[in-house]
This record gives structure tokens, sequence and C-alpha cells, in this order.
């Protein structure tokens, strides 16, 4: 194949769909040729024949390692020898690591195929697997059911239990200790115990905070089962013998990565009983908990490399902790910078179940270290006090962001909501924030986008100057993307072409052949949705190289296609297998033709 011609990417494309061209290996298709697998799914078959087909793949797909034929068969109810026959039939969807015992090839497969029903069905088959490990697991036969139920069972009843939020059976099976034994005696380790736990750490994290402590605890013991020390020692808590469990505390765990950790739970358990409203201790409490916190900032150092809880820990447990604290007067917010990340996500998905204290998870912020991680958690407090109507408090969070694109979706939020006096004096707190000349300008161009929409035009004065500071600003790929940017803000205005010019103006001057390509190529596109058709042509024009002309062309032809330009769509398709069609280099031609296929495809695809 010295040439490759135009042609050749519409006969690969109805090769595939005819199924006349078959893919020697799946594996290496093209990510966006997944879907030749939908033949396994003739329409034209029965619903009954079709639903087993799924039956027969999904269970497959939920599976965690290869099995044998005679396994899926007795989950299924159906004869060994149909499951035989079935693999046969799909040999090139399937590996076989060892010998007599099969597992779908590839984790992008399972997926697809998890997708093909619906939750329901999903689970109904999970539920059967995990009725015959059930009974596996009581018989003890070590045979293949019961090797793959002590090291699968709690991952399967950690999905079920995080689809239905319901853990009793996952939490059953991960405290068992005689079940702990066994998984010890059959894989001569604890890691498929470690697993389970960690599958009700997951679920706990997300539905039963206060099941992590005590999950946390068992962790302990399972890594340490000769000490076996914690349980004592809060034994010792609950006495009010505080010196003593300072003592004992010393003594626990190690000055590695491991021990540190370790200690870090056991600090915790230790907060969560003095917390607690039935400790018997009631009027040592406070002493108790400030004596606990001074011990712990001297003997767990701020030393990430070792102890960075966020990977292990909730941190909606321990700021439930810190707050409870707060509540009798004691400032707990030094357990924060034992991380250098904090997981913020509960903000935003358990408000009406959380007491949001405004000033602590703004101060947290302080103690992350990471720019992105401490905007995320700034803008979802800035989210939940908007919904509750707290409009000042919202915007003096949202002058701490220093991310533009966060702050710009904030303050969509405060705009909703707010009046524009507060909108307008919590953008120019943002904007003192931000040193950068290129965010201050994207937050300048935000700020006019939402002016706008309060039908408020008085935003010409901002124009003029980021206008000037654009035109100031050296990087030419930013400046023509912050012209492209003000010029579509200001296209209901009509002053938006000027600004396309500005932009094309600078991609033109961009000395590197590939940024100056993309970037006419963004020029080209937004021409088009502004539905100007002939600067779209001249403008891919400019594009120098040969490669670069045809992917620009294909790029609008799948955005007019978008915008269901059938016409505007065929001109820049044939535009782009011209241009392609004159490539030269064989390479490059090669490289086009790849590129040029998964859009020529989409396009060509039938209804």
């Amino acid at each position: 194949m010295s040439q490759l011609e135009p042609t050749y990417l519409r006969y690969i494309y109805d090769g595939l769909i005819k199924g006349s061209i078959h893919p020697e290996n799946a594996a290496e298709l093209p990510e966006g040729l997944i879907g030749l697998y939908e033949e396994a799914f003739d329409e034209r078959s029965s619903v009954v024949d079709r639903q087993k087909l799924l039956e027969h793949f999904t269970i497959w797909a939920l599976l965690k390692k290869e099995v044998s034929a005679q396994f899926v068969a007795e989950v299924l109810r159906e004869r060994e020898e149909e499951i035989i026959d079935f693999i046969s039939t799909y040999s090139s969807w399937f590996n076989s690591p060892e010998n007599g015992k099969y597992q779908l090839y590839h984790e992008r497969l399972k997926v697809y195929l998890l997708q093909k029903l619906n939750d329901g069905e999903v689970s109904a088959l999970h539920e059967k697997l995990i009725a015959r490990l059930d009974k596996a697991l009581e018989e003890q036969k070590e045979d293949e059911f019961e090797w793959y139920g002590l090291e699968f069972i709690s991952t399967h009843h950690g999905v079920q239990s995080m689809i239905f939020s319901e853990g009793s059976k996952l939490v059953e099976y991960a405290y068992n200790e005689a079940f702990w034994q066994r998984q010890l005696k059959l894989s001569k380790a604890f890691t498929w115990t470690k697993n389970s736990l960690g599958a009700v750490m997951t679920w706990a994290s997300k539905f039963e905070g206060e099941e992590v402590i005590s999950c946390g605890l068992k962790l302990l013991n399972v890594q340490h089962l000769e000490q076996n020390s914690a349980p004592q020692i809060l034994e010792i808590l609950a006495e009010g013998d505080i010196e003593s469990v300072l003592k004992r505390i010393e003594e626990f765990g190690g000055n590695d990565r491991i021990g540190l950790q370790r200690k870090f739970m056991l600090y915790m358990a230790c907060f969560r009983d003095l917390n607690a409203q039935e400790y018997p201790k009631q009027l040592h409490r406070k002493v108790f908990i400030e004596k606990l916190i001074q011990h712990f900032d001297r003997h767990l150092p701020i030393e990430h490399s070792l102890l960075n809880w966020n990977e292990f820990f909730s941190s909606l447990f321990v700021y439930r902790l810190v707050l409870d604290m707060k509540g009798i007067g004691v400032d707990g917010t030094l357990l924060f910078a034992r991380t250098k990340k904090w997981d913020s996500t509960w903000i935003l998905s358990s408000e009406e179940e959380i007491d949001i204290d405004v000033h602590l998870i703004s101060g947290l912020t302080d103690y992350i270290q990471f720019k992105k991680e401490k905007n995320l958690c700034l803008d979802r407090l800035v989210s939940v006090l908007v919904k509750q109507g707290k409009w000042e408090e919202a915007a003096e969070q949202i002058q701490k962001l220093t991310d533009f694109f966060m702050a710009g979706s904030a303050f969509l939020e405060l705009y909703k909501l707010s009046n524009l006096e507060v909108y307008l004096r919590a953008f120019e707190g943002c904007l003192l924030q931000v040193e950068s000349d290129i965010e201050h300008v994207k937050l300048g161009i935000e700020k006019i986008k939402l002016t706008l929409l309060w039908e408020n035009d008085d935003v010409q004065s901002l124009v003029d100057q980021l206008e000037d500071k654009i035109e100031h600003i050296q990087d030419l790929d930013a400046r023509s993307s912050l012209f492209l940017s003000l010029g579509n803000v200001l296209n209901a205005t009509g002053q938006g072409r000027n600004f396309y010019r500005k932009a094309l103006g600078a991609a033109r001057n961009i000395p590197t052949t590939i940024l100056k390509s993309r970037k006419l190529i963004l020029v080209a596109e937004n021409y088009a949705l502004n539905g100007d058709f002939s600067e779209v042509y001249d403008v891919i024009g400019e594009i120098e190289e040969a490669y670069w002309r045809a992917y620009a062309f294909m790029k609008v032809a799948v955005l007019h296609h978008k915008l269901g330009n059938a016409k505007e769509t065929d001109f820049f398709v044939d535009a782009a297998l011209a241009v392609h069609s004159e490539i030269s280099d064989f390479d490059t031609k090669q490289q086009s033709t790849y590129d040029l296929a998964p859009p020529l495809i989409r396009l060509q695809k039938p209804e």
C-alpha cells in the first residue's frame, strides 16, 4: 500500500459494516470501532435469544478472575456443554490464562457488556453468583467455588452494597474472624481479608460514616494480630485514665509509614469515643481532648511522605470530629495539617445531613497544598451557601478562589439567585486574588458575560481595558485564545467579529507550525459557529501543511454535522478528502488516514 487514496477510508468503513472485512485481532481495533461487537446482538434474533446471550456475557463481565466453564454453568444453572459451546463460538472475546479457565480479554469490553443490561438485571445476575458462593463457603469443600468466594465474596457484596446502600452482608463477612481464619488457611496471607475490609471502608465512607472507625480498627487487628492492643487502649480510655492511654499510644505502631497510619487511626478512635455523648467521664471530656490533641501534635509529624491520611481515611469523618471539638471549645484544626489533600465531595452530596460550618471549612483550605483541591473545596462551599441564600457569605468565599474556571462557575451560581451589587463586589474581590494577566483577563471576560445576562450593557469600559491588556500579552497562542473568548461573549453586541479578526492576526504570527495550525483551526471553528462560511474556508486555506488542512476541514465538517447543516457537512468532508489525496509522504498520509477515519465513519454511519 504505497499510496492511500481517500476512497480507501470509505472501503474500510463499508467493509467493516457489511462484514466483508473481518479483523483478526479485536483487541487491536481502534476504540472508535468497539461498536463492531454489536454484531453479536443481531436485532433479527429473538428477544429470548438476545437476553440469554447477554446474560452469558454479563456473568463473565462480573467475574473478577478466570474461572472454569463448570463454574459459570452452575451459577447460571445450565449445562456445562452449553457454556463450553458459548466460549467456543466467541473464542476471540476470551483469554485463557490457566488451562481450562477463561476470562474476558479486556476491561473495556466488560464495561461495554455491563451497559447492555439495566441495573436490575445486572443485580439479579450478581445475586445468583453470590448465592452460589455463599453455598460454597458454607460447605467448605476447598473447591473452585470456595477459593473464588474466599477471595471475592466481599467484593461482590461490596458492589451490591454500593448500589442499594445496605451493607449488612458485606460487614457480616468482612468482620467474621472465623472467615478470616479460613481465608488465611487457604491463601497463606491476609490480602483477601484486607480487601474485604477495604470494601467495607469504601461503602461506609459513603453511607455509614460511623462504620469507618470500626472498619479501621478491624484493619489494625488484621495487620497486627500479635499486638491486638487498640481495643485495650480504648477500654482504658473508657475508664478515664488518660495518662495511661497516652503512654500506650506512644508504644503503639511504629515510625514507618504503616506504623504512623495505624497510630493515626487509633487517635481518631480515641477522639470519636471522647466526643461521644455517652462517654462516662463528661466532666473531664474537654481536658482529655486537649491533652490528646497536644499528644497527637507531638507524636505525628507533618511529613506527608509518611502520613497523608486522605489516602486511606474519610475526610468527612475528620471534619465531623473537629466540628464536635469546636462545639466544646477545642481547636482541632491541626488534624487537617496531616494531609496535603482533602476530599470535599461530601460538601455537596450530603449538605442536608451535615452541619456546614463556613469558617471551619474555609479555614481548612489553608492546609490544602494543591491549588486545584483548595479551589474545589471553596467552590463546593460557595454552591451550598448560594443554595441556602447566604449571598454575602458566598461572595466572601468566592473572593478566595484563584481558578478562573471555578470562579466563573461560582459566579454563575451567585448570579442566578443574588443581585448585581453583591455579584460585582464578589467579582472585584476575586480579581484582586489573581496575579496572572491571562487569568485576570479570563475572569474579566466571565464578568462581562454574566453582567450582560443581567441586561446591563455598561461593560464597554471593561472591554476596552481587557482589549488593551490582551494586546500586551506576549504569548501569541494565549493572546489569540483570549480574543476568541472575548469575541464569543460579545457576539450579541455586534463586536464579536472584530475580536475574531484580532485572534486571527495573533494566530498568523505564531512561529511554531503545529501550534499555529491548531490555533487557526480553532479560529475557523469559531467562525463556523457564527455561520461565516467563506471566512472558515479562507482561514483553513492559510494552514501551510496539507495534513493539518485536511484535519481542519474534517473538524469543521463534524461541527456542521452537529449543527444539522448537511450541505456544509458534505462540502467540508469533500474538501478534507481532496486535501488528503494530495499528501505524497507515506508516513504523513498514513497518519492522516488514521486521524480522518473515526470522524468519517461517524459522519457516514447510517441512521
